[in-house]
């Protein structure tokens, strides 16, 4: 292949935005097939001339290029990031946003957060279940202000001036609040050293849930051999947590969960188990303890079950209450069970040198191999709304852990070498840090020029972190040069040119040297590259192109030419079977060629680039991109199409999805006035009928009868709430706190909607048999004793999350 064959598009666009009254065309034919077909081809393109100036032939048949919108794609990588609230209601207000840096105080060290805790009060604080009593109490003003996650695992990145216990880079487990987060900041009193033997996601489960159920169950409680003890919601993490406490210290444990979980705790060795969702668990421990009852209770449950669970509990025992809502006071506590010790607490009131005391105790349990991590669903942090709502579904048994890490997309091998071409730069040494970050050991950095001072400082900083750095004085534009790095590069899996010079000048200024100069290092060098190189099995290599050769760019035709070859080399390199990925980067603000036009280029529209945003894209596109060739350009559209030549076809798709994306859907309440009457209730009953199954978790396929009951679906109390607050939203009216209760299935909740709340007229035709069912008549299908439960059931939700669970 001669490298020179590949069409030089970006060299058209800047000449068409330099000289528009040229009007020039770039036509490309296929190199194989020189013969007539071809040269009917140009013929055509000259006799008959139109608007499309970017022109393919392949086979016989012409294409036109035209510009696609992708939609921004949240990532993660080095820029750190916390997950926030952007209001009170459905969880699918829930959002990764960039978390600012901030000073570190004297006694607190900062974390990377490597894998973090799921809690109920997360769920709960989502869903605005917590407003009120979070509110008053000044922990959270407003949505934006709560900090979710209470605990975590990871690595050590910063330590306050008066830590001396932990170094950078120590793996340790945290109580911490706002741990959902990337990196999150906790008092060092806070802070142990991980074992080992643990996971990052195994050592995640262990802060929240085994504090708990130590504290209250051998702080408290005071357990023993001789002891029985009622752990209520034992599948869950304070349940499975307390299981483990009590049976190493030789107690007889009764358990009560869902009867789905009973499974689960026999395996666990648990012989008696009772439901947790009805009241006769009282009186069957009592027949299964001959009338003696229980020595502890480790309650979570509200109401009702707080007197039965007393009811149980045996002369002089003691009632550990890790719930909120609805618990007895000492004046109840005296009246009724004055025999009995009350043990009602709450970890995050406590004294934080308690807290550490207990928790170096719980290691050295992990650490003798007395105490096993909980059984744990791990979900990637970017899934967050799904890990929210499998466990506000009750799916979990144990805990749900979100995670930080992504091992099977990562394509960096500890054991392999990485090529850094023009890796002395600023943007060739960011690449190495992000590198190091995925877990390289060795880097290989190449360039033409000796190592400056500001880059010895960074790869000192890459050595420190651990991976061993070779720098390769050298021109790849020389083949021999190139022969010359790939000895340094052992067992190499992957190349990263970011080489490129500048050498701008309208096109009447070009000359052969500025050409040569800027394309030296990006044609030849990555030829040279693609050569030497495409019988390794490499795992990537990644060309660092510009958006000059996809957009074009004044002044810069021959730099546009440089990168548009890249741009074709990786399609020539895909089609080969080989890896490949040309980035059309707009402008880097802090580092590379473009950080001192930054103020020049904004005024154009052209967004800058930093690399905090910058990195987490190239993590994206390395791990996940199916394209040879994607652009990544934040930009201000409006202004930098105003700059673009009226009646160019390259932009219509572009443009057409642009504002698409920009265009709101019409609110639902304006979509049904705007539709015909009779079309209202079947308009309105899909769109309930799509949230009913988003928030169950249901299938698309899957059928919802007008009639059937949605709590039979496996809605409960917790997606009620969500359900509820998510139909608030969209018809833009206030609902009642009981609204699914009232309104159990899709049919009478479709007409309250329609006909009280927003009273539209509804001429739909109804049958005799399609009466409607009123929500009286649908709720009498439950029994009192199911109605009743499913009530409870909101309360003993409510009370779990107060209780740490």
């Amino acid at each position: 292949m001669n490298i020179w064959q590949t069409p030089i598009w970006g060299l058209g666009k800047t000449l068409s935005l330099e000289h528009p009254e040229f009007a020039t065309t770039c036509l490309d034919l296929s190199a194989d097939r020189l013969d007539n077909e071809t040269a009917k081809s140009l013929l055509q393109e000259l006799l008959t001339p139109d608007q499309e100036n970017q022109i393919a032939y392949r086979r016989g048949v012409r294409y036109g290029a035209r510009l696609d919108y992708s939609q921004p794609v949240q990532t993660l990588a080095n820029a750190p990031v916390t997950l926030k609230l952007n209001s009170y209601g459905t969880l699918d207000n829930l959002a990764l946003v960039p978390l600012a840096s901030s000073s570190l105080a004297p006694d607190e060290v900062e974390i990377k957060v490597r894998a973090s805790g799921l809690n109920f009060r997360d769920v709960l604080r989502a869903l605005g279940m917590m407003r009120d009593i979070e509110e008053s109490l000044g922990i959270a003003n407003s949505a934006k202000d709560i900090l979710f996650g209470f605990e975590c695992a990871g690595t050590i990145e910063r330590v306050g001036k008066q830590v001396s216990d932990f170094q950078v880079g120590d793996a340790v487990i945290a109580y911490a609040s706002g741990s959902l987060a990337s990196v999150v900041k906790a008092k060092a009193t806070l802070v142990v050293s991980k074992p080992p033997e643990l996971s990052f996601e195994e050592a995640a489960t262990v802060p929240v849930n085994f504090l708990t159920a130590y504290y209250g169950l051998l702080k408290c409680a005071q357990i023993g051999s001789t002891d029985r003890v009622l752990i209520h919601n034992a599948a869950g993490g304070v349940g499975q947590a307390a299981v483990q406490l009590a049976k190493l210290k030789g107690a007889e444990v009764f358990a009560t969960a869902s009867p789905p979980k009973w499974d689960f705790l026999k395996s666990v060795g648990i012989k008696h188990i009772y439901n947790s969702r009805t009241l006769e668990f009282a009186e069957q421990i009592m027949a299964d303890t001959d009338g003696k009852g229980v020595n502890v209770v480790l309650n979570s449950l509200a109401g009702q079950f707080i007197d039965k669970s007393f009811d149980v509990l045996a002369q002089g025992g003691r009632f550990v209450e890790i719930g909120k809502l609805g618990i007895w006071d000492e004046q109840k506590l005296q009246a009724l069970r004055p025999d009995a010790a009350y043990f009602p607490f709450d970890l995050g009131e406590m004294d934080g040198a308690k807290i550490s005391a207990m928790l170096l105790e719980l290691m050295n349990l992990f650490k003798e191999g007395k105490l096993k991590p909980l059984p744990l669903k791990a979900f990637p942090i970017t899934e967050y709304v799904n890990a929210f709502r499998y466990m506000q579904q009750a799916k979990h048994i144990g805990k749900v852990v979100l995670s930080f890490q992504n091992p099977e997309n990562c394509l960096v091998r500890q054991d392999s070498s990485y090529l850094i071409a023009g890796g002395l730069g600023a943007l060739g040494l960011q690449v190495a840090q992000w590198l190091v970050e995925q877990g390289a050991k060795h880097i290989v950095l190449t360039g033409r020029s000796s190592v400056k001072p500001a880059a010895k400082e960074a790869i000192k900083q890459l050595e420190h972190s651990g991976a061993k750095v070779s720098v390769v004085q050298a021109d790849i534009s020389h083949q021999e040069d190139v022969k010359k790095i790939l000895t340094q590069c052992p067992n190499l899996a992957g190349i990263i040119h970011t080489a490129g010079v500048l050498a701008d000048g309208l096109l009447r200024e070009q000359t052969p040297t500025r050409f040569h100069t800027v394309m030296a290092s990006k044609v030849q060098g990555a030829w040279n590259l693609h050569l030497l190189t495409q019988d390794l099995p490499l795992d990537f290599f990644v060309c660092y192109s510009s958006a000059a050769s996809l957009l074009g760019n004044a002044g810069q035709s021959n730099y546009a030419a440089a990168n548009a070859f890249l741009d074709g080399l990786a399609n020539y390199r895909r089609a080969q079977g080989l890896p490949s990925l040309s980035i059309n980067w707009g402008p880097w603000g802090e580092v590379g060629m473009a950080a001192k036009l930054s103020s020049r280029l904004k005024a154009q529209g052209w967004g800058i680039i930093s690399p905090q945003q910058g990195l987490p894209a190239l993590d994206y596109l390395v791990k996940h991109g199916d394209s040879p060739q994607v652009g990544v350009l934040p930009m201000n559209w409006s202004k930098f199409l105003e700059r673009m030549p009226e009646n160019w076809p390259f932009w219509d798709n572009f443009q057409t999805n642009i504002v698409k994306s920009s265009q709101e859907q019409p609110a639902l309440l304006d979509q049904l006035k705007a539709t015909l009457a009779h079309e209202r209730r079947t308009m309105l009953m899909e769109h309930v009928r799509s949230a009913i199954r988003k928030i169950i978790g249901l299938n698309a396929s899957t059928r919802i009868e007008a009639r059937q009951s949605l709590f039979n679906l496996g809605l409960d109390s917790l997606m009620a709430v969500e359900l509820r607050n998510n139909l608030e939203k969209s018809t833009e009216h206030s609902l009642r706190s009981t609204l699914l209760f009232d309104y159990p299935t899709l049919e009478a909740l479709v007409n309250y909607l329609l006909q009280e709340v927003l009273i539209l007229e509804d001429t739909s035709a109804q049958t005799a048999d399609e009466e409607t069912t009123t929500s009286s008549q649908v709720f009498e299908e439950l029994s009192e004793e199911e109605a009743d439960i499913l009530l409870a059931s909101k309360y003993e939700k409510l009370n779990r999350l107060l209780g740490n669970i």
